[in-house]
């Protein structure tokens, strides 16, 4: 795995037409985050309401309410990323594996061929562990602890895009195929 601070890297070893694989479709940044905005809404929304319903109507659900609170979600960004990472085949160890920072945002990239199955799963990741298992526990222990409430809600925020690309990814590429990217484009065959 490596570290950058620049553009996704793209693989020139990798030719997607010649290698018969196809292209697939993907939204720009701006409709991405207005169709992130419903996720998020709704997802805050379901998690409040069991949360409420659990502890009361006195429950008070804030993301965040000081300094401290900025601070975890930009702490929980990497290892939201992270989460990411130890799914992808080979993991952490895999030189083809990239997380870096360009123009203020964070990624996680893999250069080689990826299952779907695997695909969803490695989207899907960082939301069991830090959304649902930290939900699971407040409400099977019946503990009011207001730290794994905000580690729900923010992480839900994080995982806005990787929610659509689970939909995205299960709508529009067939069972057994692999997935490959380029940049920032991404590729399937069968």
């Amino acid at each position: 795995m490596r570290f950058l601070l620049e553009k996704i890297p793209k693989n020139d070893n990798f030719d997607p037409e010649i290698e018969g694989y196809h292209a697939i479709g993907k939204p720009s940044f701006l409709k991405l985050c207005l169709m992130a905005m419903p996720v998020i809404v709704i997802s805050i929304f379901i998690i409040g309401l069991m949360l409420k319903i659990r502890f009361g109507a006195d429950y008070h659900l804030s993301m965040t309410n000081s300094w401290r609170d900025v601070f975890l979600f930009v702490a929980l960004i990497p290892i939201h990323e992270m989460l990411h990472v130890i799914v992808y085949p080979d993991r952490i160890s895999f030189a083809e594996i990239f997380i870096g920072s360009y123009q203020g945002s964070i990624y996680r990239s893999f250069l080689g061929d990826i299952k779907k199955e695997r695909l969803l799963l490695q989207l899907i990741f960082p939301i069991i562990i830090l959304t649902v298992v930290p939900i699971l526990m407040l409400l099977i222990l019946n503990v009011n602890y207001p730290l794994l409430s905000k580690i729900a809600l923010m992480n839900m925020v994080l995982s806005s895009m990787d929610v659509i690309s689970f939909a995205g990814v299960l709508r529009k590429i067939p069972a057994n195929a692999k997935v490959r990217n380029k940049g920032e484009r991404s590729y399937w065959k069968l």
